[in-house]
């Protein structure tokens, strides 16, 4: 199995993924670790939400490797390798050893055991559209506050902006004013709809959120906007009245 060197860098938000896993056993309660060439992706979702981050290493692996790490030991490994990487400038990369059984977290100054679970973690790239051409708005979408707010931990930042994609011949950038103002503003209702149902995206160079948006079950009263897009003589003979 190989070894591979990662930046210290990358310990706070990998000690953080563990926050997207399920609590149910099975694989969506573990850590996916997927390396392909010079890229390794550690992947952690409860199927509500996803993160992924990406980093690049060295050496590149031969063959490509799909693991299943402990959410609760990698944890721990990477909060055991920060205490000592606070302690030192600069920073020390680490090293990840490969077993059958476990993954190995050491530097110079520290080392932690990671145990590799048998099992299949769900291909989830289907859940990541192909958005190569489109045009990205901020994100219209009810979310759950407690995702939002464990999203937020990953990424280190308090009020993330999260958008959502729509197709290039969407008119929903013009809810935003984005466009010539000689241009006609209308927007259909159809492209708010499908806006309001996207899942909410935050990324960088290394990390990826994804949170789906809060879907009504059959008993409840379904998503209706167009009580709320009328013309203006008609909202304010409904407010006289």
């Amino acid at each position: 199995m190989p070894s591979f060197q990662i930046g210290a860098n990358h310990l706070v938000r990998l000690a953080q993924l563990h926050l997207a896993i399920d609590e149910s056993p099975g694989p969506l309660c573990r850590i996916s670790c997927q390396i392909r060439g010079t890229r390794v992706r550690f992947i952690a979702t409860n199927g509500r939400w996803l993160a992924i981050l990406a980093i690049d290493i060295t050496p590149a692996a031969e063959a490509d490797i799909d693991l299943l790490l402990d959410a609760g030991q990698l944890t721990s490994a990477c909060k055991t390798i920060s205490k000592i990487k606070s302690r030192i400038f600069p920073p020390v990369d680490f090293t990840i050893d490969l077993d059958r059984k476990e993954a190995r977290f050491s530097n110079a100054h520290a080392a932690a055991v990671v145990k590799i679970h048998d099992g299949t973690f769900p291909a989830l790239d289907h859940v990541i559209s192909r958005v190569s051409g489109h045009r990205w708005v901020p994100s219209v979408s009810t979310l759950d506050l407690s995702l939002v707010t464990a999203a937020a931990k990953i990424i280190g930042k308090p009020n993330p902006l999260f958008v959502s994609a729509v197709p290039p011949a969407s008119h929903a950038p013009r809810l935003w004013g984005s466009d010539a103002p000689d241009q006609d503003r209308s927007v259909a209702l159809d492209d708010v709809r499908h806006l309001a149902r996207q899942p909410a995206m935050w990324a960088d160079a290394e990390l990826l959120v994804l949170v789906m948006g809060i879907t009504r079950s059959g008993d409840e009263h379904q998503l209706d906007l167009v009580p709320f897009i009328a013309a203006p003589a008609t909202l304010h003979s409904s407010a006289a009245a």
